[in-house]
C-alpha cells in the first residue's frame, strides 16, 4: 500500500477519533452544566426547607421547655417564650392576654393540684404550629375558691395546641380535655368545668 494512502487513512481514522472524543467531551460539558444548575436548584430548595425544618425544630424545642416547666410547677419558665401579644384561648370559651391574670391561674391551679403534670407527650410539629398530645393528672388538694378539696384525682387525655410566630415566640395556646369527665372523676359541680381549668 502507497505511504501516501496509508498516511491519508491515519489522518482520516484521526479526524473521526477526535470527532468522535470533541461530540463526547461536548455532550459531557453539556450534562455537568445542567448537572450545576440543577445541583443550584436542589441546593435552593434543600436550604429551603432546612430552614423550615430548623424553625419546626426550634418551634418544637420552646414547646418542650414549656411544657417541661408545667411539670415543674414554675409560671415565669411556662410564660418565658409567650410573645408580648400572647393570647390564651384554653378551652375556647374565653381568651385572656392579661398575663398577670395567667401567672395567678397557673399558680392557682398549682396550689390546688400539687400533683398536676403530664406524661407520655407526642409532640407533633409543622412550621409555626406545635401540638402535643398527652395525659394528665391531677388531684384536688387544696381548695379551690369556695369549692372544697374531694382528695380525689383526675386522668385524662389533653391536646395542646401551640402558634408561635417567625421569632419562634408563642403567640397563642388552645387545648382540648373533656372538662365535664375531669370534673366527674374530681367530684365537683361546675358549669363550665371550671376545676379542670387548666390556664
Amino acid at each position: 500500500m502507497p505511504t501516501n494512502l496509508i498516511l491519508f487513512q491515519n489522518t482520516a481514522y484521526m479526524k473521526y477519533i477526535i470527532l468522535i472524543a470533541s461530540s463526547f467531551f461536548l455532550i459531557l460539558q453539556e450534562a455537568c452544566n445542567n448537572g450545576a444548575a440543577t445541583d443550584k436548584s436542589t441546593l435552593k430548595t434543600r436550604s429551603a426547607a432546612d430552614k423550615t425544618e430548623s424553625k419546626t425544630e426550634r418551634n418544637k424545642k420552646t414547646v418542650m421547655a414549656c411544657m417541661d416547666a408545667v411539670n415543674a410547677h414554675d409560671p415565669e419558665k411556662i410564660m418565658k417564650d409567650e410573645a408580648p401579644n400572647f393570647v390564651e384561648y384554653g378551652d375556647g370559651t374565653e381568651a385572656n392576654s392579661d398575663k398577670d391574670r395567667l401567672k395567678q391561674g397557673l399558680t392557682g391551679i398549682f396550689n390546688t393540684y400539687p400533683d398536676f403534670r403530664f406524661e407520655n407527650a407526642t409532640y407533633f410539629a409543622e412550621g409555626d404550629e406545635v401540638v402535643v398530645i398527652s395525659d394528665f393528672t391531677m388531684t384536688f388538694k387544696n381548695d379551690m375558691g369556695k369549692t372544697k378539696a374531694t382528695g380525689k384525682t383526675a386522668k385524662f387525655k389533653d391536646v395542646d395546641i401551640f402558634i408561635l410566630d417567625e421569632n419562634g415566640k408563642i403567640v397563642s395556646h388552645r387545648d382540648i380535655y373533656p372538662a365535664d369527665a375531669i370534673d366527674a372523676q374530681l367530684g365537683v359541680k361546675s358549669e363550665k368545668g371550671q376545676c379542670a381549668e387548666k390556664q
